[in-house]
C-alpha cells in the first residue's frame, strides 16, 4: 500500500523478470523535480529522489501439507535513491509469510512455483541480486543511473485512482517533473502489441531489456 506522496509509473514495454509482476513508484522531496534531457535517457533526478520497485506473482502455489492453494506472493522490494549527486541501492526480501520485509544487499535463491497466464504451472529458482549485480545493469559511463524512467518509456496514458492521465503530464501535474519537457517525444510502443511492426516491437523490447548494458557508453 503506498504511502501519501509516492506516484505510481508503469513503462510502455517493461524489463522481463521471471515472469514477474511489478509496481513502480517514485518519490521526491517537496520544492525539487526531475528534468528532461532526452527522449531515450533517463530523466535527470535531484538528491533526495526515491524510485521502488516491488516484484510479486499473483498466483504463486504455496503448499501446507497436503494442502496446496493460490495466493499473490510478493518476493523483493528494490529501491534506488540518490544522495548527494550519486544513486544508491536497496533491496528488502520479503519473508514467506509476507509480514514484513528485510533489508539486505546480499541477494538470495528463492524457490517458487507459479501458474502462468497461459495457464501452465511452473516451478525454478527467483533470484534476487545482489548489490553489485544492480550496478552492472543500472550504470551509465561507469557511474550508478537508473533504467526505467526514460520519456519515450513513459509519454503514455495510465490509469490513475483520480483518472486516467498521460503519466509525463501527472509528473509534472505532481511536481515531478519541469514542465518544460517536449511535446513531440518519440516514444516507444508495448513490445505485446501486435497492431504494431514486428521492427518497433523488437525495437522496444531490446531497449528495455538489452540496451542499459548492450551500449557503448555502459
Amino acid at each position: 500500500i503506498p504511502n501519501e506522496g509516492l506516484l505510481l509509473y508503469e513503462p510502455i514495454t517493461p524489463l522481463f523478470t521471471d515472469y514477474a509482476k511489478k509496481t513502480r513508484y517514485v518519490w521526491m522531496p517537496d520544492g525539487v523535480s526531475a528534468n528532461y534531457e532526452s527522449d531515450f535517457s533517463s530523466l535527470n533526478f535531484p538528491d533526495g529522489a526515491v524510485l521502488i520497485k516491488n516484484f510479486f506473482y499473483e498466483n504463486s502455489v504455496m503448499s501446507f501439507d497436503t494442502i496446496s492453494f493460490i495466493e499473490r506472493r510478493v518476493m523483493e522490494t528494490r529501491i534506488i535513491f540518490k544522495r548527494d549527486g550519486e544513486w544508491n541501492f536497496a533491496d528488502y526480501i520479503w519473508n514467506d509469510d509476507q509480514t514484513e520485509a528485510y533489508f539486505s544487499l546480499d541477494g538470495a535463491t528463492k524457490p517458487i512455483q507459479v501458474i502462468l497466464e497461459s495457464g501452465e504451472t511452473v516451478s525454478f529458482d527467483y533470484k534476487v541480486p545482489p548489490e553489485s549485480q544492480c550496478f552492472t545493469c543500472h550504470k551509465v559511463n561507469g557511474i550508478a543511473s537508473p533504467n526505467g524512467p526514460k520519456p519515450q518509456n513513459l509519454n503514455a496514458d495510465l490509469e490513475y485512482q483520480d483518472g486516467i492521465m498521460n503519466q509525463l503530464m501527472k509528473w509534472a501535474e505532481s511536481g515531478y517533473l519541469s514542465s518544460d519537457y517536449p511535446s513531440d517525444i518519440e516514444t516507444v510502443v508495448d513490445w505485446e502489441d501486435e497492431s504494431q511492426s514486428l521492427e518497433m516491437r523488437v525495437r522496444a523490447y531490446l531497449d528495455a531489456n538489452c540496451s542499459h548494458c548492450h551500449m557503448e557508453n555502459a
